[in-house]
């Protein structure tokens, strides 16, 4: 397939808790509580990319942790089902066709406040996840 072109059901689902994915055991700092699941389809070592892009899923109840990035900006779009959203202070209930600004160094969270799984889309100004630095605030 070229490269340009990615089928989100064809690439690998990485977990973003517990000690068996080496990804993003590389890209959090060995964090560890994290809840969630992602699929990443734009990135350098996947077609050359500048940015990094890919697709989040919570369940209900699900939580990916309060943290921030020094170095990058990043973003949310809401696909499907309910998040609660918080950025620094401000804190939002999301349904689908919600964006969300997260500026560089910007704490935020992604809690899933709905019956259903939660979706949506992230994206940074980095290359690759582990261009980043997660600095865990809880």
């Amino acid at each position: 397939m070229n490269p340009r072109f990615r089928r989100i059901a064809e690439e690998p689902v990485h977990q973003q808790f517990g000690d068996g994915d080496a990804q993003w055991q590389a890209a959090c700092g060995g964090k560890t509580t994290d809840q969630g699941r992602y699929i990443e389809f734009i990135s350098r070592s996947l077609n050359g990319s500048g940015m990094n892009v890919g697709v989040d899923y919570l369940e209900p109840g699900e939580t990916h942790l309060l943290h921030l990035h020094e170095e990058a900006e990043e973003w949310y779009y809401v696909v499907r089902g309910t998040a609660l959203i918080r950025v620094e202070d401000d804190e939002q209930l999301c349904g689908p066709g919600t964006g969300v600004q997260i500026p560089a160094g910007a704490a935020h969270r992604v809690h899933n406040a709905g019956s259903e799984t939660c979706e949506f889309l992230y994206g940074f100004d980095t290359g690759e996840l582990a261009d980043l630095t997660y600095v865990w605030l809880e």
